[in-house]
């Protein structure tokens, strides 16, 4: 039987005709009806809370890349293929809703704003936690914050939106990172800068946050106080600023592109004389001193009338592209995201490339094993050239050593004599020294052209870098997990530079295109490698006893080792052969330098978390750190922390006040740490030295010497820190407003310190000396103002320290910084004063005849005259010298500020952030080349109110011009002490959602467009390029608020376009 089924099966047999057209028939029906299905039209409406239509909204079948949006009504229309469909419905600032389709032919949705949550996560050291669950201070920067901004760094997209950290963009230059300090100073000698953990990766530097592009960005915590930070223990002291990037989800692919690009311009200019003020100005600066003026003022009309600050300036272009991919199912997501950054800027020969790439993969390999993978490469190219600093020698940011001698261009635009044109007719490039010098104008330092220094300097840094960091997550048992991670960061830097024959400098200050000089000519090229890397185990137990107890357990254990090497090559003096070769192969003998230096960290730490029924809420964490930096004595130290809060607002006597939705007092106690000290401070290394016994012997003696003495006994910097705070939410969360009162005291503070010329053969020794206090208020606000037709939200923030130095050295000393050359000591850390305070003369105007010569205390070296500079006799011993020096102001603001409001209509989005400081203080120490006012070099425009006669006084501040001026216009006083308060326009931007038909038909699911604008506007009363400036922001020394010819900061106008698809 079955043989001969099997048979049957095997011979075709023929249909009757009745069958086949019935076949047929049923074909065709099924056909039409899978044909009708694959084109079931679903339509619908989208609107907010409060019945208003949203434009743009996304509409997306789940689980496809099919999609639409809503058109300026609100309405949609989305082909399906089957009910079984899921809508999904996004929108900006919305929480998102998925809803299936069923049986419906319209589905119609009510979108409701995604405000301020007290369940959205946070992301904390090692973990993360409910907000409503937060009793430390931590604040919250999400996406949405700094979306659609054309900066080069994530802190720049940061400033003003986070109460209690200061962000200070003190230098313009292209990809020039902001300087972030949190709650105060609290460091002399080991940097006040936060640790930044990206990914989960402590990193060793800022190098690799400045370097993620914004748009990667999920969200950034920030954990201010000592409770937050101590899980970092030794390198918390300055708080963690922690960075998420964005993940994959679940879904269908998507893609978007975002691309952006922009010009800018220097936002103001240095009011300095032009040609008719400054030929006025040295007449009047040699009849004072009874001198000849010079020939070549007799006929003004033929003298240019050069803008020098035209002449370095242009105009910069800026552009980003970035293109995203993301998606997964419900096994594997990932992201990877391509980008290219671009900033030409507006001073010469500056330039900053960056490519990036980021990926990231998670995976759940099991019900149990979960592995994820991060990897972000990046290259960087940033072509610098010498701006700012002194007129002499400019300060250059890199790697390596400086070239010597090369003059600052943004100094030397302001101090060049108008009257000099850019070139001569020979084609050499003008030089004010050679050409005024001859008629007797004295110029102190070379102002060498600056046109020259921006055509001829070459300097490029190229640098690669790669972060990446793997994970494994495992649960033992439920609520029991293990997460083992390894990370590597690597960071290879190239940086050549070339001083060409024909630039002048100190070297050759003749040098020209029509007079090279051989011996001018400098190359080098140095190599820096950085490795890093981290391995870091972890177990959390989350549990929850009895009805109402919550318990959440950490213990980890952590290994991080750091490697840096550099060597650096370049030409022997006296040995290049030609001026052609743009290297050290130019020179016959090159000579080379190795330098190399690591440290390790080990750490195990642990925390607990309490709450009973989500009222009351406990936690401490306590790490112990054991470090290489320090002396054999003291490598290990504990941090240990402890928070509590009170969720009032969950009593039951407060659930009848509804207009009060959150109310919670917190507070907390933390030690942290501060180990950026170097590698090898403890200890006392043998470095190569060499000296020439004999008079007349040439031939010098090679040999080694102590370079500072060990001590065993350094440690780190300990951070103690209270906190109290109170956070009240109403009406729903509408308002949310939190208040934090911190008190933070640092001891041991680590500093370098000089011993007696009898040790011999060191004269430093690194010692922890004294301790220094800031006390602060934050106030930040969060408000939903209007939720109809027109939305509008507001965040605003302001922030209150006060600084002051507790103790410093025993023999009562204070530790003094030079603010530039020649202002010796200007910068002075002093107990009872504020960290970094200016420390000169102050005063009181200027003599205004021979009467008050007579009748007043008169400068000790050299006397006084009318017109002379007038101090104050602080000590009233009838005479100004050196015991009347003061404290004269402070670089620290009183307090910082920011406001952001965004509105929404309709397709339509609007927003603008003002920022500033009030109180901060700016030493001009370009000044010091001026405030001679000898008739040489260009002044700025306050000079036109100088003294003349005894008759025509001028303002009574600016003293006389003279070609011999006394020395007392040569010191520090409060003529260089400006007010440094700011009020910003930070950021402005509108974007539209494009709706239509046409997306569709381009198969586009969103797209937007916007414009934006940075640095709009400031209002001061500084009169510089940007009061937040300090040209020593790249120094862990305490230098604050010294403008000495730094980058202008840019203003930026762009216009962008994001599509998603």
């Amino acid at each position: 039987m079955k043989v001969f089924y099997l048979h049957y099966l095997q011979q075709p047999q023929p249909l009757p005709k009745g069958r086949i057209f019935t076949v047929l028939f049923l074909a065709l029906f099924f056909q039409a009806f899978s044909l009708f299905a694959q084109t079931l039209t679903i339509k619908g409406k989208v609107v907010d809370g409060s019945g208003a239509p949203l434009p743009g909204a996304t509409v997306m079948v789940k689980g496809t890349t099919t999609g639409t949006v809503t058109d300026p009504n609100g309405n949609y229309s989305i082909n399906i293929q089957n009910r079984n469909a899921i809508l999904v419905f996004s929108f900006i600032s919305f929480q998102k809703q998925e809803q299936p389709v069923g049986n419906n032919t319209q589905v119609n949705v009510t979108m409701h704003e995604n405000a301020l949550s007290l369940n959205d996560v946070v992301v904390v050291g090692y973990g993360e936690m409910k907000k409503k669950m937060l009793s430390t201070a931590v604040s919250s920067v999400s996406a949405k914050q700094i979306e659609d901004r054309l900066v080069a760094t994530p802190a720049e997209a940061l400033v003003g939106q986070v109460s209690g950290v200061q962000i200070s963009q003190a230098l313009g230059d292209p990809g020039a990172a902001p300087v972030i300090t949190i709650r105060g100073l609290g460091s002399i000698g080991a940097g006040n800068g936060p640790l930044f953990v990206v990914d989960g990766y402590p990193l060793n530097s800022s190098d690799d946050f400045n370097q993620i592009n914004p748009a990667d960005i999920e969200t950034v915590q920030v954990l201010k106080d000592a409770a937050a930070a101590a899980i970092y223990g030794s390198r918390g002291g300055n708080g963690i600023i922690i960075v998420t990037t964005k993940r994959g989800k679940a879904g269908a692919t998507k893609f978007n592109f975002t691309a952006n690009t922009g010009f800018a311009n220097v936002s103001k200019t240095v009011a300095v004389l032009n040609k008719d003020q400054y030929v006025d100005y040295v007449k009047d600066a040699f009849a004072n001193s009874g001198k000849t003026l010079p020939a070549i003022y007799n006929d003004p009309s033929t003298l240019q009338n050069t803008n020098w600050q035209d002449e370095i300036f242009r105009r910069g272009w800026t552009s980003s592209y970035a293109l995203s991919a993301s998606g997964g199912t419900d096994k594997v997501t990932f992201n990877v995201t391509g980008a290219y950054y671009r900033q030409t800027g507006i001073i010469k020969a500056t330039d900053f490339n960056r490519y990036n790439l980021r990926a990231s993969m998670d995976a759940k390999l099991t019900k149990k094993l979960k592995f994820s993978f991060n990897i972000a490469p990046s290259y960087t190219i940033n072509d610098q050239t010498a701006t700012g600093g002194g007129l002499n020698n400019a300060l250059i940011n890199g790697i390596g050593v400086n070239p010597s001698g090369v003059g600052g261009t943004v100094i030397s635009a302001l101090l060049q004599p108008p009257i000099i044109p850019v070139r001569q007719p020979n084609g050499d490039y003008s030089n004010a020294t050679s050409i005024l010098s001859v008629g007797g104008q004295t110029f102190n330092g070379n102002p060498y052209n600056p046109v020259a220094v921006l055509d001829l300097y070459k300097d490029r840094t190229s640098t690669g870098r790669v972060l990446s960091n793997t994970a494994i997550d495992f649960e033992i048992i439920k609520g029991l997990k293990f997460r083992s991670s390894f990370g590597f960061e690597g960071i290879f830097n190239n940086r050549a530079w070339f001083v060409p024959s024909t630039l002048q400098s100190d070297n050759a200050p003749t040098a020209n295109i029509n007079n090279p000089v051989l011996t001018n000519v400098r190359a080098r090229t140095t190599q820096g490698t950085n490795y890093n890397y981290v391995s870091e185990n972890t177990l959390n137990y989350n549990t929850k006893f009895g009805k109402n107890h919550d318990l959440s357990l950490l213990a980890g254990y952590s290994f991080q080792k750091n490697t840096y090497t550099e060597t650096s090559q370049a030409g022997q003096n006296g040995t290049v052969t030609n001026g052609i070769v743009e290297n050290p192969n130019d020179a016959g003998v090159i000579l080379g330098t190795y330098a190399y230096s690591s440290n390790a960290l080990i750490s195990t730490f642990g925390r607990a978390n309490y709450s009973y029924k989500d009222k009351y809420l406990l936690s401490a964490s306590v790490r112990t750190d054991g470090s290489s930096r320090f002396g054999l004595n003291n490598q290990y130290a504990t941090f240990p922390a402890f928070s509590a809060a009170w969720r009032i607002g969950e009593e039951g006597f407060m659930k009848k006040i509804t207009a009060i939705s959150e109310l919670k007092l917190r507070g907390s106690y933390g030690v942290s740490g501060n180990n950026n000290i170097g590698d090898y401070s403890s200890q006392s290394y043998a470095t190569q030295v060499n000296y020439v016994f004999g008079a007349n012997n040439s031939t010098p003696v090679f040999g080694f010497s102590p370079n500072s003495l060990a001590n065993a006994d350094l440690t780190w910097e300990t951070n103690k820190q209270t906190d109290l705070a109170l956070e009240i939410g109403l009406l729903g969360d509408r308002i949310y407003f939190t208040v934090d009162a911190y008190h933070r005291l640092t001891n041991n503070l680590l500093l370098s310190r000089g011993v007696p010329g009898i040790y011999g053969f060191a004269n430093t020794i690194f010692t922890n000396v004294g301790s220094v206090q800031n006390n602060g208020l934050e106030f930040s606000v969060k408000t939903n103002n209007l939720n109809g037709t027109i939305k509008w939200t507001t965040d605003a923030n302001i922030s209150f320290n006060q600084n002051k130095v507790i103790a410093l050295t025993d023999d009562g000393n204070f530790v003094g910084y030079d603010a530039a050359f020649g202002y010796t000591n200007s910068i002075r850390v002093v107990p009872g004063q504020a960290m970094s305070s200016f420390y000169g003369y102050r005063q009181i105007g200027v003599y205004k005849d021979a009467a008050d010569v007579a009748a007043s205390a008169k400068w000790a070296a050299g006397g006084s005259v009318p017109g002379d500079v007038k101090y104050a006799d602080v000590n009233g011993d009838g005479k100004i010298d050196a015991s009347d020096i003061v404290n004269i102001g402070s670089p620290l603001p009183k307090f910082t500020y920011g406001i952001t409001n965004r509105f929404d209509y309709k397709s339509f989005t609007f927003s603008f952030l003002f920022q500033g400081t009030y109180g901060n203080q700016v030493l001009n120490s370009a000044d010091r080349y001026t405030d001679y006012y000898n008739g040489s070099f260009n002044v700025r425009t306050n000079a036109l109110n100088r003294w003349r006669s005894a008759t025509d006084q001028g303002d009574g501040m600016t003293p006389r011009a003279a070609a011999t001026n006394p020395s007392s216009t040569t010191v520090v006083s409060t003529r260089n002490i400006f007010d440094g308060s700011y009020l910003r326009l930070r950021n402005v931007t509108l974007g539209y959602v494009l709706t239509g038909n046409l997306l569709k038909v381009l198969h586009v699911n969103t797209a937007r467009v916007f414009l934006s604008a940075e640095n709009v506007a400031t209002f001061t009363k500084y009169f510089g390029y940007n009061p937040e400036v300090n040209v020593w922001a790249g120094s862990p020394a305490p230098r604050y608020g010294v403008d000495q010819g730094t980058y202008p900061l840019p203003r930026t106008f762009s216009f962008g376009l994001n599509i998603g698809f």
